[in-house]
């Protein structure tokens, strides 16, 4: 891809006056992908081609579409090559290319620019334009089958009639707890209170001989003493009246 001209002296490639983009990053055989050329500079000619990514060579394909001043010639292939037609002026100009009907690897465009007769940029590259069909074969062959539904099986460990046996007796001792806790509490809150505070009556008016104050469930009452045990020291009493009664 290098000018046959007299005294043409080739300029480095990498100094990015030139560059050339792609549509796409990957294509399908017989897909339709659009190349742009870019240029800081005037050039007058140019010579654009789909070649190998690894060892350049000229690969197949066709330019479906060129601009003003460019025509396509026969290389390997029909159309597999386009150049300038006139001695005009360019910059920016875009090309259609049409990939093969059968896969041909992956690609890069290079395109070599003729500034004038004497100077010119040789081998100026795309970036690599993937083959998708082959991305897609190597997706396919890493694809672990899925399985009927979206969640795992879920077995569980007790079957139904065990399920209710247990809710059954979790329900019953429920309901014998409630039960024992309001038998305890009537028994302690309805038998007569036992005390020995045989002093604090002392403490009450005369008329009030034999009265005292109890804190009796919650409640505080007023009793009076009607039977004592000399026995053991202790008196039973009765409750007559809570003190606000």
């Amino acid at each position: 891809m290098t000018p046959n001209h007299i005294r043409a002296h080739p300029q480095d490639s990498r100094q990015g006056y030139v560059t050339v983009h792609t549509s796409a990053s990957s294509y399908l055989p017989g897909q339709l992908v659009t190349v742009t050329v870019r240029s800081s500079r005037d050039f007058m000619g140019f010579l654009l081609q789909a070649r190998s990514v690894g060892d350049p060579v000229l690969l197949g394909g066709s330019w479906a579409l060129t601009p003003p001043g460019a025509h396509t010639l026969h290389c390997l292939s029909e159309d597999d090559t386009v150049t300038h037609s006139d001695k005009q002026l360019k910059r920016n100009l875009s090309f259609v290319w049409r990939a093969p009907d059968t896969p041909i690897g992956d690609v890069r465009f290079y395109i070599t620019v003729v500034q004038s007769y004497f100077v010119y940029w040789a081998g100026i590259k795309s970036a690599v334009l993937h083959d998708g069909s082959v991305m897609k074969k190597a997706k396919a062959t890493f694809t672990i089958p899925e399985k009927e539904g979206k969640y795992p099986e879920i077995v569980p460990r007790h079957s139904d009639w065990e399920l209710g046996m247990l809710l059954g007796c979790s329900a019953g001792l429920g309901m014998a707890l409630v039960v024992a806790v309001r038998y305890v509490y009537r028994k302690a809150c309805g038998k007569q209170t036992q005390v020995t505070l045989n002093d604090r009556e002392r403490e009450y008016p005369r008329g009030d001989r034999g009265l005292i104050h109890v804190q009796e469930c919650g409640d505080l009452v007023r009793v009076r003493k009607f039977r004592e045990n000399s026995f053991v020291l202790l008196a039973e009493y009765d409750i007559l009246a809570t003190p606000t009664d």
